[in-house]
């Protein structure tokens, strides 16, 4: 039985070992007793002979693989010339279409600069005759501008004329424009509601006084009668007035007259350009 020692039958089984091993017996195919069969006769081979069998299977080893190198080393060779055939076919290729390029760029260069020098002499030709007509543009369009301000100082001292100055012809353009800023600045309506008051005795005695000179020598009742340039010269008298001490402290009736007198309401106000410029 496997693992009884005592039912062990020979020490060998029929592949020649052991029966047991260690301390338990070991199940083999001839355990029932049967006795191992013989051990087949094995020729004794030489040495020598089997040395030279292992050299002509190295020599032979060696060949293969010397003649499996050799063929990979023509393949080796036949596709590096393959390749440098290749490189040397499209070294010449990419030389050619440099040589061609370089043509076709000096070629396109050429053809450039010829354009180029043609649009530049239309560019400067169209540049010279575009600055005339300019400079034309810019003469007619000062020489309008300098009519409109001859027109606008002309207008300019008419109104001022028409207010009372007299000297206008001779004032230079500079104070024209500065008395036509000044009437600019005028409040018409509140100076008209100041002569309503003043004619109704309300103000300065040396006011009052001057508003009911200026009707007397328009000769009109009111002011309803006053046109917008007789308000301003009003306005400009009482300015000039003011500014020679008339109005702004108690006066008598005399020196209100001499006030009036001294800014020309008869005169055409000659010296109220200067009142006003102190």
């Amino acid at each position: 039985m496997t693992g009884n020692n005592e039912s062990v039958k020979g020490e060998f089984d029929l592949d020649g070992n052991p029966r047991i091993h260690g301390n338990r017996v070991d199940m083999g195919a001839y355990e029932f007793g049967n006795p191992p069969p013989e051990k087949p006769f094995l020729p004794v081979v030489p040495e020598s002979m089997l040395e030279a069998v292992r050299q002509a299977n190295k020599k032979a080893a060696e060949e293969a693989d010397e003649k499996k190198r050799q063929e990979e080393l023509k393949k080796q060779q036949k596709v590096e010339a393959e390749a440098k055939q290749k490189a040397d076919e499209d070294a010449k290729r990419k030389a050619d279409l440099e040589a061609n390029k370089k043509k076709m760029e000096e070629a396109l260069e050429e053809h450039e600069k010829t354009e180029e020098e043609v649009k530049n002499k239309r560019q400067e030709a169209y540049q010279k005759k575009m600055e005339e007509a300019l400079d034309e543009q810019q003469k007619a369009v000062e020489e309008e501008k300098n009519k409109r301000q001859e027109a606008a100082l002309q207008r300019h001292r008419k109104q001022l004329t028409d207010i009372g100055f007299s000297d206008t012809d001779t004032m230079d353009d500079d104070a024209v424009l500065d008395l036509i800023n000044k009437v600019n600045e005028v409040d018409i309506n509140k100076v008209r509601s100041d002569m309503g008051m003043l004619q109704m005795g309300v103000g300065t005695p040396a006011d009052v006084a001057l508003v009911k000179k200026f009707y007397k020598e328009q000769r009109v009742e009111g002011v309803g009668n006053l046109n917008d340039n007789k308000i301003l010269q009003f306005y400009f008298l009482k300015e000039a007035a003011g500014k020679k001490g008339v109005g702004s402290t108690p006066a008598t009736q005399n020196n209100v007259k001499d006030a009036v007198k001294d800014t020309a309401v008869e005169g055409g106000v000659r010296a109220l350009r200067g009142a006003l410029r102190r």
